[in-house]
């Protein structure tokens, strides 16, 4: 599997030649901080989707945010599954149960979770972008934005995007398969603790220890469950492993989107500070609606900026002249970067979104309440034994969700 893609296998074929990453420096990254970050990252995103699936706004914003919210938390979850789960098997190969995870199941994990994901990450990227286009109509060309940024537009361009990711990463499917290890006559020592690994026909120059990359199941006494994840005919064509699998995938998800959102975000800054400036010199004081359309802009400039720092190490990841060592290390920091990209914009809708704070209180608010009033509902049913009718009842007491809809 090449560099340029999500590194969810052990090894990697670099230039034609093997390698395999440390698997102490993997569990760390993938195994202990890769999962802390997913856990917090998947409780913040579930508070995202409670809110920004509550808000209603004039701005096709929060419709893009709602499907970055979903790609982040499908992400996180593909990470934990395709990353995580593998650095602790292979940390403890020994084991049975964890063998057995790796070298039967985990193989035919492999394709659809790298499909996913490449899929949503497709996906969270090029919304990233849209969403980035749509805030700088917004700002620099509000009387454009009528025409532009409607709610029609917007579900078109949310779903070419995700049409498009899903077409894109089709061949992945077939770049690999699961095979059984036909005719197999003996067993060779692999590089997974003690354990043997299957030798077949189908690959009689697995002769020594560096060069199992695709047969690296354990075989017992009887050698059953031998499967390997090999290569299929597409996957070792040079249109896939050179062109598609590296160059596309380096200008579709990386330089193409990192110098558009570069450039957009600094057009943005410098708006947003004209924008001050001259309600500074002039004393107006801004709108409540531009107070909003402004603040959103910030938050979504935080994001930008975030998302670039997060994925600017995968563009790294590219260069194959970098030290297999070096590329290692490297590979197991980005991706833990990738995860934690979607991981954090909890933290900035918290910490800078006006709305969100104001929409998250309520609703918290609210339940606090519902819980209160529903244990006095039920004190009061124990002592009017004589009665059916509730202690507490009131046509004029308006629901969640009225009270929720008065914020604004």
């Amino acid at each position: 599997m090449p560099v340029s893609e999500l590194n969810l296998q052990v090894n990697l074929s670099v230039g034609g030649l093997p390698f395999k990453q440390d698997k102490q420096l993997m569990f760390i990254f993938w195994g202990i901080i890769l999962p802390v970050i997913g856990s917090f990252g998947l409780i913040g995103n579930i508070l995202n989707m409670i809110v920004l699936f509550r808000m209603e706004m004039k701005s096709m914003t929060v419709y893009f945010l709602r499907t970055l919210v979903l790609t982040d938390t499908g992400i996180i979850v593909g990470c934990i599954l395709g990353l995580s789960s593998i650095s602790v098997t292979q940390l403890h190969p020994d084991n049975p149960a964890m063998n057995y995870y790796t070298h039967v199941i985990y193989p035919h994990m492999y394709t659809p979770i790298n499909f996913i994901v490449m899929t949503l990450q497709f996906t969270n990227v090029w919304v990233t972008v849209a969403v980035t286009i749509e805030r700088y109509i917004a700002i620099c060309h509000p009387f454009s934005a009528e025409n532009f940024c409607n709610k029609r537009n917007t579900f078109i361009l949310i779903g070419c995007i995700s049409v498009i990711a899903i077409a894109y990463n089709i061949p992945r499917c077939f770049a690999t398969k699961v095979t059984e290890c036909d005719n197999i006559t003996e067993c060779v020592t692999s590089c997974v603790g003690n354990r043997d690994a299957c030798r077949s026909d189908a690959m009689p120059n697995v002769t020594q220890c560096d060069n199992i990359t695709d047969c690296i199941t354990p075989c017992d006494g009887n050698k059953r469950d031998c499967l390997s994840l090999v290569t299929t005919y597409l996957g070792r064509t040079k249109g896939y492993e050179q062109y598609y699998s590296v160059y596309a995938y380096m200008f579709v998800i990386y330089i193409v989107p990192l110098l558009i959102l570069i450039i957009l975000n600094i057009l943005l800054i410098i708006e947003l500070m004209r924008m001050r400036t001259r309600r500074t010199e002039s004393n107006i004081l801004p709108t409540p609606n531009e107070n909003s359309e402004t603040n959103m802009s910030i938050v979504l400039i935080l994001i930008v900026v975030v998302f670039i720092i997060c994925q600017t190490p995968g563009l790294v990841a590219q260069f194959w002249f970098l030290d297999q060592d070096v590329l290692s290390t490297w590979l197991c920091v980005s991706n833990t970067l990738f995860a934690l990209n979607s991981s954090v914009n909890f933290l900035i809708y918290t910490t800078v979104g006006r709305k969100f704070r104001k929409i998250l209180f309520t609703i918290f608010c609210l339940h606090a309440q519902g819980q209160r009033n529903r244990g006095a509902h039920n004190g009061a049913n124990e002592l009017a034994t004589s009665t059916e009718m509730p202690a507490y009842a009131s046509e004029d007491e308006p629901d969640e969700t009225s009270r929720l809809q008065s914020v604004y």
